[in-house]
């Protein structure tokens, strides 16, 4: 009796592990995409404020 609850247990306990490992490389892959985004979308807006600027000062 006790040592099917333990077998369970440990089994239980291991797939928690195994769930708890994927969980955490999903979400450092899920920076790693949002981190990209960001950077992109910080270099369209850089570009974007490099095409801007001129034009405002020509017309000034």
């Amino acid at each position: 009796m006790t040592a099917e609850l333990e077998s369970g247990h440990a089994k239980a306990s291991h797939s928690i592990s195994l769930r708890a490992k994927n969980g955490i490389s999903n979400t450092r892959r899920r920076w790693r995409e949002r981190k990209e985004m960001l950077w992109k979308i910080a270099g369209l807006v850089r570009s974007s404020y490099r095409n801007l600027r001129p034009k405002q000062c020509k017309k000034q």
